[in-house]
């Protein structure tokens, strides 16, 4: 499993943390927090948005990513995402994709 998370109003850079599901399939990940002042997230605000115009993004997201073993050309994915002001998904379900490798 693997938790991708940013800050879109203050951060440039995606964080990125790698976890083992237990014997249940469960795995946790903490809280993340980031502090920041009004005034950082106004000029992130600002430089997002004449940056990259209607493509630019605001405030904190994050998604979780489940892969396995690639078999014969094949393995189990899936993902979750959450976005500020949307609740938690309360569960990924993975399924079988074929691996296109070249």
């Amino acid at each position: 499993m693997r938790q991708v998370w940013k800050d879109y109003s203050v951060e440039s850079a995606s964080h990125e943390q790698d976890a083992h599901t237990d014997e249940n399939g469960h795995v946790s990940f903490p809280e993340r927090t980031l502090r920041s002042s009004w005034l950082a997230r106004t000029f992130g605000v600002i430089s997002n948005t004449v940056s990259l115009g209607v493509h630019a993004s605001y405030g904190p997201s994050a998604h979780v990513l489940a892969y396995g073993h690639t078999v014969g050309g094949k393995r189990l994915e899936g993902s979750a995402y959450y976005h500020a002001g949307e609740p938690l998904p309360e569960k990924l379900v993975t399924r079988v994709t074929a691996l296109h490798l070249n």
